[in-house]
């Protein structure tokens, strides 16, 4: 692609993006689909594509998402679930960057709200959405902020989001409000917090956590601020 076109392909996502960030709040009408802008290999604000690129809500995915099956030998391996969260749209092609091999600067995955790449207007994240993103959490690096606050991935997605804050070391912050979790999403947690010392801010209001489960969560927080642990 010449010069020019990359240039001026540019443009139009910095235009976007500024357009995003100019936001409309909850409740707005939906804004048209952008035309697709696919790019070659190179670096595009500070990041290095091997390969070609397209352009999802403003980001930067492969210019192949999608066009293959999501990887069938190697099931419930990060891959897959990378692949399985580019297929679900603008949301998933977000929490694939954020949560793939490729980004290293990119801190904060927001999928709480109807903007600036959040989950799909009026959509909620369930537990099949949830296995996938704890899947690919587990063996991120670069995540420091998650916020899957009002949607619903249950007591079954707490125990996929929990099983990965064992493994993740990076993640400081997780909002979990509002997403239909009981005694046994809250056990799942607290077990968590009982092995990862990393996290240091964690939402879990408008749950249905009851007082002993309550009350375990508050003891695997042990000697944390607990201000920054939020239940109900």
């Amino acid at each position: 692609m010449p010069a020019a076109e990359v240039a001026a392909a540019l443009k139009k996502v910095a235009a976007a993006e500024a357009a995003l960030n100019a936001g409309s709040g909850v409740g707005a009408a939906p804004s048209a689909p952008e035309e697709e802008t696919v790019l070659p290999a190179g670096t595009y604000y500070g990041r290095t594509h091997a390969t070609a690129v397209k352009i999802v809500d403003g980001i930067f995915v492969p210019a192949d998402a999608g066009s293959s099956p999501p990887v069938a030998a190697q099931p419930g391996s990060v891959e897959a679930s990378l692949a399985w969260l580019r297929e679900q749209g603008a949301w998933g092609c977000r929490a694939a960057e954020r949560l793939g091999p490729e980004n290293d600067f990119l801190p904060e995955l927001e999928l709480h709200d109807e903007s600036h790449g959040g989950r799909f207007t009026g959509g909620k994240l369930g537990p099949e959405a949830a296995k996938h993103l704890a899947c690919a959490l587990g063996a991120n690096e670069v995540l420091t902020s998650l916020n899957l606050g009002d949607n619903e991935i249950g007591d079954e997605g707490a125990a996929h989001i929990a099983r990965a804050l064992k493994l993740n070391r990076t993640l400081t912050a997780i909002d979990l409000y509002k997403n239909g979790l009981g005694d046994a999403g809250a056990a799942h947690v607290a077990a968590a917090l009982e092995v990862n010392s990393t996290l240091l801010s964690v939402d879990m209001a408008g749950n249905a956590i009851g007082a002993e489960p309550a009350e375990a969560l508050r003891a695997a927080w042990d000697k944390r601020d607990r201000s920054k642990l939020i239940i109900n």
